[in-house]
């Protein structure tokens, strides 16, 4: 058999074989070994520097372009309302005699440095009367932390960050604190001779380096250098070696990735730097190196499996290649004429069936060629297409342009072939756009009027044969135009008709000519009005203007561009709202589209509802909890003369609001309330307390004695004297 196959054609394929598998593995193995340690080499150096660059990102971009607009808003808003008015004040009049504002804003700062934790200090300066207020209050600027920035003749660059070193907390130790500064001019800016003071913001240097650098790995450290080579801070621990060994290669200017010992070190220049920073990464080297002497011992392992795998493969694939060959060949002769037949093999059912198979292929490719021509066309293409032009050309085209709610095209399409034959010629090809959207290009001699009847009644049948869910369609129709070069704004139109759909609570078909000369008029629906109902409106209230506003637009007769313009205005009332009512700064952006109009107005009920009653929760919350702390507080000082300025200080809200809500919550006036617990906690003492009469209305809050007496009675229909004989059992001491 050997001697059979020496020189044959099938022996020299094999040995080809095996010569190409060698001489591959070879090759591939070697640029694998050689390319490993390149890799992890440029994965280390890739990785080093993304994750400095994203550490610096984030602390120089993210952290603090965020940080800044979040401490504008809170300390506007956020803190207390009437902060804005209190800066005004100052601003237009100094510090004046108003000493309690001072005290409140002094207040109202330090409140803020203690909800933001990198907040190292706030400053405002004001130039009227030359004052300076932080968490305390300062006669003049050189009294302040910020004596410094404000020395006379000193320039201020407002609205950047920079960095600067300011005093400690500790004002007994002398300390410099790393602080990263913005300023901004007041009234908020202000430009020029408008310019009536600042607004400093100091944030810990350090602990906005640390807050950045949580993102990186457990063993890696960051340090951050000055542009001289001062070291700021830091992540983690770094001995004095590499400290002096980073130091010298900043000096030298290489900002690369090196290594060092057992470590990879990437170092950021400082010209890219806002505050002409350098950014050291330190990472361990140890997991690269294994990860390499690993991936190579892999690559020997695979790469002598490969070759035995090849060895093998080899002979397997020569000789199925070698039959293959043959067959073809003798099927060749015998297309030629020649007499002689070679016997079938089991390969040639595979060559047969791939052949249909490309065949098949060929087929889908057509199509999807011609989809794409269509698409090309629809979309307003106007070059020649490449190649063979597929599209039909017939005597007139009506686009149809459907889109879907409750299932997709796909499906539509396969029930629509499994209606009966209309009546109607309803020949056309179908582009799909999207999973709920396609073309339907009508190509036939039918009537409009006939074939708009035709189509949706198929589309309704179809539907209702589709099973599960509320499954909607909306349709447009444009007009018929006989050339492919006009198709485009023919489709255009269709797809108009087919947003107007969004007006009809029914399914329909719409032609182009029942919606172009809609005007664009303004329905007046007071968006408004809107978004001050869901602010301190009833459910019911917002329900009766959602109905007038679903009446108004159907009414208007204006276009779906102004419609559409409309709910968005509504959507964007109801998102700012939510965003107000909810603390946890989570965005609320709510799309309030739906298919049709009523669903979009039903949605827009759902989320309306629901806003007031959290709303309503707040404020219930809000209401039990301040009644609660006011009753302990009177509670525990029953015995001293209780004012309403004294529960105003207390809870910060004035005396009408506390008014109110004794009468809300306990249905009574706030001087009812104080009588009836001196009354209840003088019964008490009459019946435990060996005491006089006159002590016991002491002690329960009443001056005169002769006025306890008085509403005693009145409550219990008893004297305090009867009350006690009535109720006690204590021997009293007479004198």
């Amino acid at each position: 058999m050997l001697n059979r196959m020496k020189g044959s054609y099938f022996s020299k394929l094999v040995f080809s074989h095996i010569a190409l598998t060698l001489v591959l593995v070879t090759v591939i193995g070697g640029l694998l070994l050689g390319k490993t340690e390149r890799m992890m080499s440029e994965e280390m150096r890739q990785t080093g520097e993304a994750r400095a660059s994203s550490v610096k990102r984030k602390l120089e971009k993210d952290l603090l372009d965020s940080y800044h607009s979040a401490l504008l808003n809170r300390v506007l808003n956020t803190v207390r309302p009437e902060a804005e008015s209190e800066i005004h004040y100052f601003l237009e009049n100094g510090r004046g005699e108003s000493y309690s504002r001072m005290a409140r804003f002094t207040q109202d700062l330090k409140t803020l440095t203690f909800t933001l934790p990198l907040l190292h200090n706030i400053s405002f300066y004001f130039f009227k009367d030359d004052f300076v207020l932080d968490q305390y209050y300062h006669v003049g600027p050189d009294t302040s932390p910020q004596a410094e920035l404000l020395r006379r003749g000193t320039e201020i660059n407002p609205h950047k960050w920079y960095l600067r070193t300011v005093p400690g907390h500790n004002r007994s130790i002398v300390e410099q604190t790393p602080v990263l500064t913005y300023i901004h001019t007041l009234p908020f800016l202000a430009k020029g001779d408008r310019v009536k003071g600042y607004m400093i913001v100091d944030l810990d240097a350090a602990k906005v380096i640390q807050d950045a650098s949580q993102q990186l790995g457990r063993e890696d450290r960051l340090l951050i250098f000055a542009k001289d080579g001062q070291l700021i801070d830091g992540s983690g621990a770094v001995d004095v070696g590499t400290l002096t060994w980073v130091r010298g290669e900043l000096a030298a200017h290489r900002e690369t990735t090196l290594e060092r010992e057992q470590s990879v070190i990437t170092i950021l220049p400082a010209k890219d730097s806002t505050f002409n920073w350098h950014y050291v990464l330190i990472r361990p080297q140890y997991s690269a190196l294994l990860t390499t002497q690993q991936m190579k011992q892999e690559i020997w392992i695979f790469g002598t499996a490969l070759l035995l795998l090849g060895l093998v493969v080899s002979i397997i694939a020569s000789r199925q290649v070698y039959g293959t060959f043959a067959d073809i060949v003798q099927r060749i002769r015998s297309v030629a004429g020649l007499t002689k037949t070679a016997s079938p093999h089991n390969v040639m059912g595979s060559v047969e069936q791939a052949l249909g198979i490309m065949g098949q292929q060929k087929r889908t490719y057509l199509q999807e060629r011609k989809e794409k021509q269509w698409r090309a066309l629809l979309s307003g293409w106007s070059k020649p297409f490449e190649g063979e032009v597929l599209l039909p050309e017939v005597q007139s085209y009506i686009p149809v342009y459907i889109e879907l709610s409750g299932t997709d095209i796909e499906r539509l399409y396969g029930k629509l072939h499994e209606e009966p034959e209309s009546a109607v010629d309803l020949r056309g090809d179908w582009v799909i756009l999207t999973a709920r959207s396609a073309y339907w290009i009508m190509m036939t001699r039918s009537s409009r009027d006939d074939l708009h009847t035709a189509v949706s009644e198929q589309l309704e049948q179809a539907l209702l044969r589709s099973s599960g869910g509320d499954i909607r369609f909306r349709a447009g129709m444009g007009t018929e135009v006989t050339q492919l070069e006009d198709l485009s704004w023919s489709a255009l139109e269709a797809q108009t008709a087919a947003r107007y759909g969004f007006l009809h609570r029914e399914n329909r078909l719409l032609r182009y000519e029942e919606v172009q000369h809609r005007p664009s008029v303004y329905p007046d629906i007071k968006p408004d009005t809107f978004e001050l109902l869901l602010r301190s409106g009833s459910a019911a209230e917002i329900e009766h203007y959602l109905e007038a506003c679903e009446s108004t637009l159907l009414a208007s007769g204006t276009t779906i561009e102004m419609v559409e313009l409309l709910i968005m205005q509504l959507g964007i009332s109801l998102s700012k709202v939510y965003m107000l009512q909810d603390e946890s700064e989570k965005e609320h952006a709510l799309e309030p589209m739906r298919f049709t109009l009523f669903d979009t107005m039903a949605y827009l009920r759902e989320q309306s509802a629901q806003l007031v009653l959290n709303r309503t929760e707040k404020r219930n919350e809000r209401n039990e909890r301040i009644l609660s702390g006011i009753q302990s507080y009177i509670q525990e000082h029953i015995h001293e003369d209780i004012s309403l300025e004294q529960l105003t200080e207390l809870t910060s809200y004035s005396k009408q609001f506390i008014c109110k809500l004794f009468k809300d919550e306990l249905q009574m006036t706030f001087v009812d309330y104080m009588t009836n617990k001196r009354l209840v906690n003088a019964a008490a003492l009459l019946t435990s307390a060996n005491e006089p009469i006159g002590h016991i209305a002491e002690r329960s809050g009443f001056r005169s004695s002769q006025y306890f007496a008085t509403k005693f009675k009145a409550k219990y229909g008893v004297t305090p004297v009867q009350y006690r004989q009535a109720n006690g059992k204590i021997m009293f001491n007479l004198e």
